[in-house]
């Protein structure tokens, strides 16, 4: 018999595969997993503490904070460690997490210190090294990764293409680096 924080996770996943996470609420997953509300709320609180939790649970992780030294590379890191989490999960899922990442942005940053960073979000510690170092404008705050990285890996993922380092890095170069201030290169 599966424990209730499995049942939970899996009609989550479930859910968001199935749904997408704008209709996932607290009293979905208590009717999908067949456990009282009241547990839910007593264990999670919300639903992005359960998204976090099952998400966390299921993607690859790469370490918490990575610091290469310069922002192009942990860019390209970040892609390699996204590419590498999604792996062999379904396309629909696929696409709720990048629903998630443009609807809730606080789970993704939830999910950068769940286990490891799983690269769907650039975390703000590598902005602030890039800006330290002077690679970007102090003022620039440019979701440029977020906005395009997953979503890029995600369409090449569902359409059976590869996502390789040179494609990663081609990406890096061409898209995402220009939308950050100073032409960090």
């Amino acid at each position: 018999m599966r424990s209730m924080p499995h049942r939970v996770h899996e009609a989550c996943i479930d859910h968001l595969s199935e749904q997408g996470y704008a209709t996932l609420t607290l009293d979905a997953l208590a009717e999908r997993s067949r456990t009282p509300l009241s547990v839910l709320v007593e264990r999670w609180g919300d639903r992005q503490a359960v998204v976090v939790e099952a998400v966390g649970a299921l993607l690859k992780a790469g370490p918490a904070d990575l610091d290469t030294g310069a922002l192009k590379t942990d860019l390209i890191q970040q892609a390699t460690t996204f590419a590498r989490s999604i792996a062999g999960h379904s396309a629909q899922l696929l696409g709720a997490l990048i629903e998630v990442e443009r609807i809730d942005p606080v789970v993704c940053e939830r999910l950068a210190t769940y286990g490891g960073h799983h690269g769907l979000a650039l975390p703000s510690a590598s902005l602030d090294r890039a800006r330290a170092r002077r690679e970007i404008a102090p003022d620039s705050a440019t979701r440029g990764y977020e906005d395009i990285i997953p979503q890029v890996i995600v369409a090449r993922r569902v359409s059976h293409q590869d996502v390789d380092a040179a494609f990663i890095e081609e990406l890096v170069d061409s898209v995402v680096l220009p939308t950050f201030r100073y032409g960090a290169r």
